[in-house]
């Protein structure tokens, strides 16, 4: 993305912690001339994220509207978020309204058969708690995002669950995108 976009890259991580991923990729992006890496997060983690991390790239958000009216970032990022929110096709097609020239989504948990929803449970060892989690049929997933996007590459993400599923990775780029 930066390539194409003259050296510049301007990311929106939604649901993205405190920077983790930013944090992780920060040695690939270092070539790059100009980085904003945004987050959109629940409040008490933009709250912490404002006053412990933010800096001149990374910066955080209480909402998408909010970095949008900020600045207009080229690629959307999605990590291991959409299958914990209670509507993710309402959210996805917002998120799809916005225009993002790129989505990434990554950690996606995909099954055969209809989409369906769980109960993640958090290993005791780390802390106890459990999550409502959703389960996605791929092929209807993809489709809903077929209208607008083009999958530019995917593979598979090595997280597992004990129910027969496939996490992926997909790249993906709005059709008839201009620089």
């Amino acid at each position: 993305i930066a390539a194409v976009k003259g050296g510049r890259i301007n990311v929106l991580d939604f649901g993205g912690s405190l920077g983790s991923s930013y944090f992780h990729s920060r040695y690939l992006l270092s070539p790059v001339s100009e980085i904003k890496w945004n987050i959109v997060e629940q409040k008490n983690y933009v709250d912490s994220g404002l006053e412990l991390f933010q800096d001149d790239i990374l910066k955080f958000y209480y909402s998408i509207d909010e970095c949008i009216e900020e600045n207009l970032p080229d690629v959307l990022i999605l990590s291991s978020v959409l299958q914990y929110l209670k509507e993710p096709y309402t959210i996805m097609e917002s998120l799809m309204k916005k225009g993002f020239r790129y989505i990434f989504l990554d950690k996606m948990p995909f099954i055969d058969g209809p989409d369906r929803i769980t109960v993640q449970k958090v290993n005791p060892d780390i802390y106890r708690a459990t999550y409502p989690c959703w389960l996605f049929n791929e092929k209807k997933f993809l489709q809903f995002m077929r209208n607008q996007y083009s999958i530019i590459y995917q593979f598979d993400n090595q997280d597992r669950s004990n129910i027969k599923s496939v996490f992926r990775v997909y790249f993906l780029e709005l059709k008839h995108a201009q620089l």
